[in-house]
């Protein structure tokens, strides 16, 4: 059984373990894994004001997903982008069904 909440400073490693086997991959554009400061400043930033919510499977996160502005112009105050990261061992399905 998954279960879903929000982020918590204490899943700043988890998640980053996550995100590190997308570093070799183009889809962060990234050429670096941002340290674990700087990748806990961005949950921060982007969980203040949006929703940032980790999947856990056996109480061990497996996925995260956040949304973010998707400009700084005016004429995006409407728009946010979705990010959705899976822990590379599990099959990316069924975590989520709209």
């Amino acid at each position: 059984m998954y279960n879903f909440r929000q982020v918590s400073d204490s899943d700043t490693e988890d998640v980053l373990k996550i995100y590190e086997p997308y570093i070799e991959t183009p889809v962060t554009f990234e050429c670096e894994l941002p340290s674990f400061e700087e990748f806990k400043k961005r949950i921060y930033n982007f969980s203040s004001n949006y929703p940032y919510i980790v999947c856990e499977k056996n109480k061990e996160i497996v996925a995260y997903a956040y949304a973010h502005r998707y400009r700084e112009q005016v004429a995006y105050d409407w728009n946010s982008e979705i990010s959705i990261w899976v822990f590379l061992p599990y099959p990316p399905k069924r975590y989520i069904r709209l």
